[in-house]
């Protein structure tokens, strides 16, 4: 596997990927969109590794998402075969209901088969189609769900555009791991489910997390807040 390259996208905390999922509607895009950013966040898996899986049994893809009534389980595939090596990354319901949530809807409004693809293309009217959705699609859909959030909060339009483009689809994973050291988790619990061989980019993540947990504004009358 390839070394990661230096991190270059802003982290989309867990705070901020709520408040997202809370301005997504019932509608043919929304439905799926929530699904796709919930489990990269609460999965902390890359952009290829999303959009590989498919529904509780390998098909033409490189990993399985498991449904039961317990969790979800990203279980990802090397050379096609499934061993006990292979250990899952385990959303659990209770921890997560937003994110279970979120990906129930989509299985069960598109009707996900066994063996076939969670996240595909859809074409104008909300038609699914049976086609995986591209990797690169990721990113879009975290650029456009940030503009429309940073809308919300009352930014200008063309300052949210340029905002937004300072995400990318590694910011759920970046922005998993920053969460998760900012609450105080240590660099191999958060290995423990983004996979990280190298602690070094972790470590990257930790240190800001304590950067911005002292920050002296955050103490009251210190910042300039009401």
């Amino acid at each position: 596997m390839k070394a990661e390259a230096p991190i270059q996208s802003e982290a989309l905390l867990a705070f901020e990927l709520l408040a997202i999922l809370d301005g997504l509607g019932n509608d043919p895009v929304d439905v799926p969109d929530a699904a796709i950013l919930a489990l990269g966040f609460t999965a902390a898996r890359r952009r290829s590794e999303i959009v590989g899986l498919d529904l509780d049994k390998l098909g033409s893809g490189d990993g399985i998402l498991i449904r039961n009534a317990l969790d979800f389980r990203v279980q990802l595939v090397r050379a096609k075969i499934v061993t006990g090596d292979d250990d899952p990354i385990i959303i659990n319901r209770e921890d997560n209901a937003e994110a279970a949530r979120a990906l129930d809807r989509w299985v069960d409004r598109a009707g996900i088969k066994p063996g076939t693809p969670v996240f595909r293309s859809i074409r104008r009217g909300g038609r699914i189609t049976h086609d995986r959705l591209s990797p690169d699609f990721v990113a879009h859909i975290v650029k456009r769900r940030v503009a429309e959030h940073l809308e919300r909060l009352g930014v200008p339009p063309a300052m949210a555009q340029v905002e937004a483009k300072k995400y990318a689809a590694h910011s759920l994973r970046h922005g998993f791991a920053t969460t998760a050291a900012e609450a105080g988790a240590s660099t191999l619990e958060i290995a423990s489910v983004t996979g990280h061989r190298s602690l070094d980019i972790l470590a990257r993540y930790v240190r800001q997390a304590e950067k911005n947990a002292i920050r002296p504004s955050k103490r009251a009358s210190v910042g300039l807040r009401r």
